[in-house]
């Protein structure tokens, strides 16, 4: 399913080709700071040249993909909670059910904030995360996109039935 597998000493006569990395993938697009994998798992290394190496350092893959079945498979070394993180989290899952398209609902382009739909209520929150000003670009509902501008930690209430553009 991940296209991967962790090598335990029983194959370590036979070489490991596959370690070329993608140009570019939707999971990591639009992140500009480094990836923490954490503790990391080592000697991970692709099963064949299908599976999608996101991120290859010192010799392993830390970040991979792979189609299966109906779905992906996606391989992440390690995850510590951090904010970019949070937001590979969420990309890969989109990414694994083959839902990118619908990614840009209740969505912000900078990944210190966050947008909670209440559809029942018909009203979204934008929640600053950061400890400074922030101004980004999110999305609503219908992913039409909305600019915004937050003071440090602050939350915004905006109506799903008016027009913010």
């Amino acid at each position: 399913v991940l296209g991967v597998d962790k090598e335990q000493g029983f194959s370590l006569s036979t070489d490991k080709y596959f370690h070329e990395e993608v140009e570019s993938h939707f999971i990591t697009d639009g992140i500009k700071i480094p990836m923490d994998f954490g503790e990391s798992m080592k000697n991970v290394y692709a099963l064949s040249k299908d599976t999608e190496i996101i991120t290859y350092e010192n010799g392993e893959i830390k970040l991979s993909a792979h189609s299966y079945g109906k779905g992906r498979g996606v391989y992440m070394a390690g995850l510590p909670f951090d904010m970019v993180n949070n937001r590979i989290l969420y990309k890969a899952m989109f990414y694994a059910a083959h839902k990118e398209e619908a990614m840009k609902i209740f969505y912000a382009e900078d990944i210190y904030v966050e947008v909670h739909g209440y559809p029942e209520i018909k009203m979204y929150a934008v929640v600053n995360n950061k400890n400074e000003e922030v101004t980004t670009v999110v999305y609503d509902h219908k992913g039409r996109k909305i600019p915004v501008s937050l003071k440090p930690s602050q939350m915004i209430w905006l109506s799903m039935e008016e027009d913010h553009e």
